[in-house]
């Protein structure tokens, strides 16, 4: 055989080789990436539910307690149309503790007071709005209006009643919290508790606690 294709046939050769070492190369490469990659997924999940679990235990440490005591829940959120999602995870949250909402009668009055203004009143709207949650928190057994009279009191006004009610309690209840959107109200509330009571006593607004609410709620079925 002549020495020019014997020449000719070690160097194709020799490329051959050399492009499926090449190959080889590039393909060894390519799965360490691929395996790379799905250990930087692993490993993020599983950062994911560490940070998920820690935050469901800083919340259940924080709130478990709190709505298994005494919450009280301001006429100005039952009367928030756009707290609808709000109820539903109070509803969610009070089930998974059993637990109840309280309700002052002076604050019931309140809202039945409104609700019987001219019918094309806002504020007559939103009492029967504020009605209509209540009877539902009512029927599954998550609130409890205290003591309810058998008629509505003239010119209720729920505020001094609702300061009386957390006072009173504060010798059963060790912790407490006021849920509304009434900053004049928290302030005059957070300085009369601490100053006449030893309570644990928060108060929270409403979407503040629907948004924590939430995200435990999310924490929990991601973990799940």
């Amino acid at each position: 055989m002549p020495l020019p294709i014997i020449l000719w046939g070690l160097a194709a050769a020799a490329t051959a080789y050399a492009g499926k070492k090449g190959y080889d190369y590039y393909s060894e490469a390519e799965e360490e990436e691929k395996r790379k990659k799905q250990q930087r997924r692993k490993q993020a999940h599983a950062d994911d539910i560490a940070k998920a679990e820690a935050e469901i235990r800083l919340f259940e440490e924080s709130w478990e307690g709190r709505f298994k005591s005494l919450i009280l829940v301001d006429s100005n959120i039952w009367m928030q149309k756009e707290y609808e999602s709000f109820f539903e995870s109070l509803e969610w949250i009070m089930k998974k503790y059993s637990s109840t909402i309280k309700m002052s009668s002076v604050q019931f009055d309140e809202i039945i007071n409104l609700k019987n203004l001219p019918y094309e009143n806002p504020k007559s709207r939103l009492a029967r709005c504020a009605l209509t949650r209540i009877e539902h928190f009512q029927n599954i057994d998550l609130i409890e209006i205290i003591p309810m009279q058998f008629e509505a009191k003239k010119n209720a006004y729920a505020d001094p009643d609702i300061i009386k009610i957390l006072l009173d309690s504060s010798s059963k209840h060790p912790i407490m919290t006021l849920v509304t959107d009434d900053r004049e109200l928290r302030i005059r509330t957070n300085q009369i508790i601490k100053d006449k009571s030893e309570s644990d006593f928060k108060s929270i607004i409403g979407k503040e606690l629907q948004e924590l609410i939430s995200h435990y709620h999310k924490n929990l079925d991601f973990t799940s």
